[in-house]
C-alpha cells in the first residue's frame, strides 16, 4: 500500500478548495495534515501492533478447546480502539490540544499536532508500505519510423536510464496525419511481482508443413498453426526499495509473408509430383534481462524491416518501448468533498445492521442500553454516548466522531466470519487509439482504472466508441467461474486420402467469441482479493482458407480447409480492492496475415465486489411459537424440572453457521442464550443442563408456563424435514440501455431480487422472455432440467480393416439447460449453490465443405457451428434471493450485429419448507 498524503495548512489550498479546518484559527505550534490511509486504516494498524507482525514466523495462534470458546476467541481478536489511541501505542503524543480523527467513508485520516509529530506520523505511514501486496503495469509501445531516426535516437538514449522523454516525441510524432512515424502495436498488462503473464494479440493461422504417404497408401496432411501478430511473456520481480524491477522479456512480432511460395516436390515412394503452397513468415524477436526503475520507459531494441512489399527497399525499423510502474494497493487519493472534517468530539449517530448471530455471542444485546455491553468488548465509549436497539433490532449509537468509526469497525468485526461471494463486471470498449495511449498514461501509476472506464464509456454515449464484450460472473472465494459468449467453430482438423479416392477425417470444434475464466481468493482479509484470470476475444469470426495440395500417389489434386482465429488474449494475475476497477489488459485487434487495420485499441476492465451473505435477526411474526404466548415468572411461580429428546444439530440450525461449530456449543450457558434469544424468559432460579450432541437429552428447569413455550419451539425444530430447494431461472433479452443499466448495480447489491423484479414486471415490451427453467433440488445432490432437441453432428470418417467406411455422428443439446448442485446443511436457508448453464442464442449454422479441387468430383464434408452462451460458477444465495449468474452480448442473429440487445441470465432460490411454514 502506498500511503499518499495531502497537507493543509490554514490559508494554504493543496489540489482542489477545501473548506478550512475546525476552528478556522492556527493555534500556536499546530497544524493539521490529511492522510490517505484507507478505509480499513484501524485494522491494519491493529495488525501491525499484534504477535504475528512481531513474530511472523514464530507465532502461532491460540487453539480453542470448544465452540464457544472459538467465538470468545474471535471476539476478543478485534483491536477497538481510536485513530488517537493507536497512534500513542506507536509512539506518537498528542499534547493538549491535539487530535487524531479517522474517517472510514473517505479513507482519510486527518491529525492535528506539532510539525514534529506530524513528520512522526508520516514516517510512521510510509513504513507500513513494504507490507502491502504490490503488482506491475506493463506497457509496450511497437513503434514503426524510418531506420536513420530509431538508430540517432537509441545512440543518443543509451546512456538514459530513463527514454519516457523519447517514446513521447515519437507518439507526437506519430499523431500526425503525414508523420513517417506508426505505433503498430500498443500493450498493456497487470502482472503480480514474481509470477509469469503473457500477453497476445495474434492472428492463429494454421498452415500444411507436409504430405506423407503411410505403409497403406494414405496420404495424410500434416498441420501447423503459427501466431501471427504481436506476442510478450513476463517474469518480474521487485527488489526490497519497492520500486526497482528486475524482469524477463520476450518480446515476439511475427507476419506472414505474401505470396506464399509453391513447392514442387517428387514424391520418393509413388515418384508423383508433390505440390503444396509453403508459408514463410517474418518474425522479430527479443528476449533480455533488464533493470528499471517504476515509472521509466526503455528502449528494448530495433530491427529492420524486411519482406514488406509496401515498403520495397525504403530503410525502415521497428522498435519495442517498455514502460513499467509499480503499484502498492491500498488507498486512493482522498477527494477532496469526501474529508468531512468534524470536530473529534462532535456527537454524530448511526445505525448499524446486526448479523443474527450477534445475539449469540453476545448475551445481553437486549438491554435497553448497551454502554456496557461495548465496555465488555473493548470499546471505550464516552459517557455522553447513547447505545440501544431499536425495533428492528439494528444498532443504534450516538457517540463522537473519534469513537464511531471504532464502533463500526467493532460491528464489521463479526461481519468477517461470514460467507462471502465476489462479484466481477468484466466489460471490453474499442476506442481510438489515441484516446486509449492518452489515458493509459493518466492512470498506468496508479491502482483505481475507474477515472479512465467511464472516460471510455462517455466515448461509447457518444458514439465514438464501442462496447464489444461484457461479462458478469459470481462465485465463491477459492472456487472459479467462466462465462462465454462464442461461436462454437466445427472444422476439418485431420485429413488423409485412402488410395487417392476415399477421404480420411477427423473433426474439433473452437470457440470463438469471449472467453473469460476467473480463479480467486481472499488475500487482504475482507476488502482484498487476487484473481488469476485468463480473457480471450475473438476480433472477428474465423476466416477460412482452402489450400491445394497433390496426392502423389493417385496423381489427384485436393483441397485442405484452414483456418485463422484472429484473437486478443491475456493471462495474469492482478489484486482488486473492493469496489475498484481495474485496466487489465490493452490490444491493437489484428486480422488476417497478423496485420492491422485501423487505429484503434481494446481496453479490458475488471471490477470486483466483495458481497457478504449472513442472516440478520429476524423478528418472529408467527409459525409454532404465535401458539403460546410468552408468560413473565413472577416470585410465587413454582420451577419445574423437564427433560427434552433434541436433534444433536438443534443448536447448529439455528445459529446458522455450523462450519463455526463442529461440535455444539457444549456449556449451559450456550443452549439457555439460544433459548433467551427465541423469546423465552429465564426467570432466577431457571437453568439449562445439556451436555453435547452425544446425549441428546436436555434437562431444563423453569416455570410450566416458560416449558411449553420451550416445547412448542423444540417441536417445530425436531419436526423439520429435510430442505428442498425450488430454482427458477430467467433468460432474458433485454436492451442496451437496461442492460448497461445492470452492468452498474450487479455488482453492488448482495441480492439481484430488485433488478429481477423490474425487468419481468417493468420492463415493457423491449424486455424478452427467452426461457424459464424450473428446477427443485435436494440438497447434496446435483439435477438438471433442460428444453432442449437433440442435434446428430458429423464427427469423423474413416475406413476400417475390412475396407467399409465408418461415419461417426455426435449427439449435441441445442436449446437451453440449468444445472444445479446445492449444500444447505450449515443453514437451510443459506445455500451453497454450484451451478451450468448453456443456452444457445440462434440456430445451428449447417453448411458443407467441399474438398476435392477444382474441376473433380464434389467431396462433401457436413460441418455444424453452434452459438453458445455460458456460465459455470459457485454462488452463496439466501432463500427468496435471486442472483444475476451471468450477462453476455449475443451472438449469431443479424439483430445482434448492432450491438444493442444483451442476453442476461438470472437465477432466484427458495426453500420449500420455508413456504410451508408460512
Amino acid at each position: 500500500m502506498k500511503w499518499l498524503w495531502r497537507r493543509i495548512r490554514t490559508g494554504v489550498v493543496v489540489g482542489v478548495m477545501l473548506a478550512t479546518v475546525w476552528g478556522q484559527a492556527k493555534e500556536a505550534g499546530l497544524e493539521t495534515r490529511v492522510f490517505a490511509v484507507g478505509k480499513d486504516f484501524l485494522s491494519i494498524a491493529s495488525a501491525a501492533d499484534s504477535p504475528a507482525a512481531a513474530d511472523p514466523i514464530g507465532y502461532r495462534p491460540p487453539i480453542p478447546r470448544s465452540p464457544l470458546e472459538r467465538w470468545e476467541t474471535f471476539r476478543q481478536s478485534g483491536d477497538f480502539r481510536s485513530a488517537k489511541e493507536r497512534l500513542t501505542a506507536f509512539g506518537i503524543k498528542f499534547p493538549a490540544g491535539t487530535s487524531a480523527l479517522f474517517h472510514p467513508a473517505a479513507g482519510t485520516l486527518t491529525v492535528k499536532n506539532t510539525t514534529a509529530n506530524l513528520d512522526l506520523v508520516e514516517a510512521w505511514l510510509a513504513g507500513t508500505e513494504q507490507r502491502q501486496p504490490q503488482t506491475v503495469t506493463i506497457t509496450a509501445h511497437l513503434v514503426q519510423a524510418p531506420g536513420p531516426l530509431l538508430r540517432l535516437l537509441a545512440a543518443n538514449e543509451a546512456q538514459k536510464m530513463d527514454q519516457t522523454q523519447a517514446l513521447k516525441d515519437l507518439m507526437k510524432e506519430a499523431e500526425r496525419e503525414t508523420g513517417a512515424v506508426k505505433i503498430l502495436h500498443t500493450a498493456f498488462l497487470e502482472m503480480p511481482r514474481g509470477s509469469r503473464s503473457t500477453f497476445s494479440t495474434v492472428t492463429e493461422h494454421e498452415h500444411a508443413t507436409d504430405l506423407v504417404l503411410d505403409a497403406k497408401g494414405r496420404a495424410e496432411v500434416e498441420t501447423e498453426t503459427q501466431p501471427l501478430g504481436f506476442h510478450m511473456d513476463l517474469d518480474t520481480f521487485i527488489q526490497e526499495d519497492g520500486k526497482t524491477l528486475d524482469m524477463r522479456v520476450l518480446v515476439q512480432h511475427t507476419l506472414l509473408k505474401q505470396p506464399a511460395r509453391q513447392e514442387t516436390l517428387t514424391e520418393p515412394v509413388s515418384g508423383g509430383p508433390l505440390e503444396m503452397s509453403l508459408a514463410e513468415f517474418e518474425t522479430a524477436k527479443i528476449s533480455t534481462e533488464v533493470k528499471m526503475k517504476s515509472g521509466h520507459t526503455r528502449l528494448l531494441g530495433l530491427w529492420p524491416v524486411k519482406g514488406d512489399p509496401a515498403l520495397k527497399d525504403a530503410d525502415v525499423s521497428q522498435g519495442v518501448f517498455l514502460t513499467a510502474h509499480v503499484l502498492s494497493h491500498g488507498p486512493e487519493a482522498p477527494l477532496a468533498s469526501s474529508a468531512t472534517l468534524e470536530s473529534p468530539d462532535q456527537l454524530i449517530e448511526r445505525t448499524f445492521d446486526l448479523p443474527r448471530e450477534f445475539f449469540f455471542v453476545n448475551p445481553g444485546a437486549d438491554q435497553e442500553d448497551l454502554r456496557e455491553l461495548l465496555g465488555l468488548n473493548g470499546l471505550k465509549v464516552p459517557a455522553t454516548s447513547q447505545v440501544g436497539l431499536d425495533e428492528q433490532k439494528r444498532l443504534r449509537v450516538k457517540t463522537t466522531a473519534e469513537m464511531m468509526p471504532v464502533v463500526e469497525g467493532w460491528v464489521g468485526h463479526y461481519a468477517e466470519m461470514f460467507p462471502k461471494t465476489l462479484k466481477y463486471t468484466v466489460e471490453v470498449i474499442r476506442a481510438p487509439a489515441a484516446l486509449v495511449r492518452e489515458q493509459i498514461l493518466k492512470v498506468a501509476h496508479q491502482s483505481n482504472h475507474r477515472a479512465m472506464r467511464d472516460v471510455l464509456r462517455e466515448a461509447v454515449g457518444r458514439k465514438d466508441a464501442e462496447q464489444v464484450a461484457v461479462a458478469f460472473a459470481e462465485t465463491r472465494p477459492n472456487e472459479s467461474a467462466i462465462v462465454e459468449s462464442v461461436m462454437d467453430k466445427h472444422w476439418v482438423s485431420e485429413l488423409s486420402w485412402q488410395n487417392g479416392q476415399q477421404p480420411v477425417m477427423e473433426t474439433e470444434r473452437r470457440p470463438s467469441g469471449f472467453l473469460l475464466t476467473l480463479d480467486s481468493y481472499m488475500s487482504g482479509g475482507d476488502s482484498q482479493v487476487s484473481v488469476n484470470m485468463s480473457v480471450e476475444r475473438h476480433h472477428a469470426l474465423p476466416s477460412p482458407r482452402r489450400e491445394k495440395l497433390s496426392d502423389p500417389a493417385s496423381r489427384r489434386s485436393f483441397i485442405m480447409p484452414l483456418n485463422e482465429f484472429h484473437l486478443g488474449r491475456i493471462e495474469t494475475e492482478a489484486i482488486l480492492s473492493h469496489g475498484e476497477t481495474r485496466l487489465i489488459g490493452v490490444w491493437r485487434p489484428v486480422g488476417k496475415g497478423g496485420e492491422v487495420g485501423e487505429d484503434v485499441l481494446e481496453a479490458v476492465f475488471i471490477q470486483c465486489d466483495i458481497s457478504r451473505h449472513t442472516r440478520h435477526f429476524e423478528v418472529e411474526t408467527g409459525g409454532a411459537m404465535a401458539e403460546v404466548s410468552p408468560v413473565p415468572a413472577k416470585e410465587e411461580d413454582k420451577m419445574v424440572t423437564k427433560i427434552f429428546k433434541v436433534t444433536p444439530d438443534f443448536i447448529l440450525h439455528e445459529v446458522g453457521s455450523p462450519r463455526m461449530f463442529p461440535d455444539p456449543f457444549g456449556k449451559e450457558l450456550s443452549a439457555k442464550d439460544l433459548f433467551k434469544a427465541q423469546g423465552i424468559p429465564f426467570p432466577e432460579g431457571a437453568e439449562v443442563s445439556y451436555t453435547g450432541p452425544a446425549a441428546r437429552l436436555m434437562t431444563v428447569k423453569n416455570t410450566a408456563a416458560n416449558l411449553a413455550l420451550m416445547e412448542a419451539y423444540l417441536k417445530r425444530l425436531n419436526g423439520r424435514d429435510p430442505s428442498d430447494v425450488s430454482f427458477i431461472l430467467h433468460l432474458l433479452e433485454i436492451p442496451a440501455a437496461k442492460a448497461n443499466e445492470v452492468f452498474l448495480k450487479a455488482g453492488q447489491e448482495a441480492d439481484h431480487r430488485a433488478i429481477l423484479d423490474k425487468l419481468l414486471v417493468g420492463g415493457g415490451t423491449d424486455v424478452k422472455s427467452l426461457a424459464t427453467l424450473n428446477l427443485s433440488v435436494r440438497g447434496n445432490h446435483e439435477h438438471t432440467v433442460e428444453n432442449v432437441k437433440e442435434l446428430k453432428v458429423f464427427e469423423s470418417f474413416r475406413v476400417n480393416d475390412e475396407g467399409a467406411a465408418e461415419v461417426e455422428r455426435q449427439t449435441m443439446a441445442v436449446g437451453t439447460s440449468l444445472t444445479v448442485a446445492v449444500d444447505n446443511e450449515e443453514d437451510e436457508r443459506l445455500l451453497k449453490v454450484d451451478y451450468e448453464i448453456r443456452h444457445h442464442p440462434a440456430e445451428p449454422v449447417r453448411y458443407a465443405l467441399n474438398l476435392a479441387a477444382e474441376g473433380s468430383a464434389a467431396v462433401e464434408v457436413p460441418l455444424t457451428d453452434l452459438l453458445v452462451e455460458k456460465a459455470t460458477g459457485h454462488l452463496i444465495m439466501m432463500s427468496g434471493s435471486a442472483h444475476i449468474l451471468a450477462l453476455w452480448k449475443p451472438m449469431g442473429r443479424p439483430e445482434f450485429d448492432a450491438g444493442e440487445l444483451y442476453h442476461i441470465a438470472i437465477l432466484e432460490a427458495h426453500v420449500m419448507q420455508d413456504e410451508k411454514a408460512k
